[in-house]
C-alpha cells in the first residue's frame, strides 16, 4: 500500500537499465510512494562493455575481465540456494512490477531521456545501474539525482565494491552507499552507508544480494528525505580508490590467497 503522506505530485523517477537488483529497489519504492516512474535505458551490449574496458584498462586486462564471466556463472550456480535465502530473509521481491509506469529512453544521455525527465518533473531521480550520466542530463531538471552504489565510498568506488573489500581483508568497509550524483565515478556527496557481513556460504555471486538487502532501507530513507527537501549530504573522507570488474587471474589469485571467492 502506498504511503498516504505522499501525494501523486511527488513523482519519484528511477533511471535504470534493468535487472534483478533494480527491480528489487523499484518494488520497495512502489510500496512506499504513489507515483514511481521508471525510465528504462537500453542496456549496453557485451561488445560495448568490452570496448569500454579496453579503452579504460587496455587489452590484456579487458580480456582477463571477459574471461572472468564463465567463472562468475559457475559461482552463481553454486550459490543459487544462498541467493534465494537472502531474498527470502530480507523480504525482497525481484519480480518486475507491472503496475509501475515504464518509459523507454534509449540512453540516459539522450535528448529523449532529458525530455522525459522534464515531462515528469520528478521530486527526486534515483539511479540504479546506468551508464555514466553527463551534465546535460543532470541539469535537465531541478530534482536531485541519487545513486545506489554497491560499495562503501570513497574507498570502494566503481565496480564490485563488496568483493574487493572482502578480498582485501577490509570487511569493515564492505557495504553500500547512497550518494548524490556528480560527473565523477561515485564521487558525489554521501547520504547514507550500510555495512554487510558475509558467511561461509557467500561468494562473488551473492555479495550483490547482501548489498541490495542492506541498501533498500537507506534508499527509502534517502528518497523520503529528498521528497521532503531534507537531504543532508556530507563530503566523503578517507582514502579514495576506483575498482573494476575483476580479471580471471585476480579472482583466482585472491581466492587461493585469502579464501574469498
Amino acid at each position: 500500500m502506498a504511503d498516504p503522506r505522499h501525494p501523486r505530485t511527488d513523482t519519484v523517477v528511477v533511471l535504470t537499465a534493468g535487472g534483478v537488483f533494480p527491480e528489487i529497489v523499484i518494488n520497495a519504492l512502489a510500496s512506499r510512494f504513489d507515483n514511481v516512474v521508471v525510465l528504462m535505458e537500453e542496456p549496453e551490449t557485451v561488445g560495448q562493455i568490452f570496448r569500454r574496458w579496453v579503452k579504460l584498462r587496455g587489452w590484456p586486462l579487458a580480456i582477463g575481465q571477459l574471461a572472468f564471466g564463465p567463472i562468475q556463472k559457475l559461482a552463481a550456480l553454486r550459490a543459487r540456494y544462498r541467493r534465494a535465502e537472502i531474498l527470502k530473509s530480507a523480504g525482497l521481491d525481484p519480480t518486475p512490477n507491472t503496475r509501475v509506469t515504464r518509459r523507454a529512453i534509449g540512453n540516459v544521455n539522450s535528448e529523449t531521456c532529458r525530455d522525459t525527465l522534464r515531462e515528469q518533473q520528478p521530486k527526486v531521480v534515483l539511479v540504479v545501474g546506468t551508464r555514466m550520466i553527463r551534465r546535460p542530463t543532470l541539469d535537465s531538471v531541478k530534482a536531485p539525482f541519487i545513486n545506489y552504489h554497491a560499495g562503501i565510498n570513497p574507498q570502494y568506488r566503481g565496480q564490485y565494491g563488496g568483493y574487493w573489500a572482502f578480498a582485501k581483508g577490509d570487511d569493515l568497509n564492505a557495504g553500500v552507499t547512497v550518494h548524490l550524483v556528480d560527473q565523477g565515478v561515485d564521487t558525489g556527496a554521501i547520504l547514507f552507508t550500510a555495512p554487510i557481513a558475509r558467511t561461509a556460504q557467500d561468494n562473488v555471486a551473492t555479495y550483490h544480494y547482501l548489498q541490495v538487502a542492506a541498501a533498500v532501507p537507506i534508499v527509502l530513507q534517502a528518497v523520503e528525505a529528498a521528497v521532503r527537501d531534507r537531504l543532508e549530504p556530507v563530503r566523503s573522507h578517507g582514502p579514495s580508490a576506483q575498482w573494476f570488474h575483476p580479471t580471471i587471474w585476480e579472482y583466482l589469485g585472491n581466492g587461493l590467497r585469502t579464501g574469498i571467492w
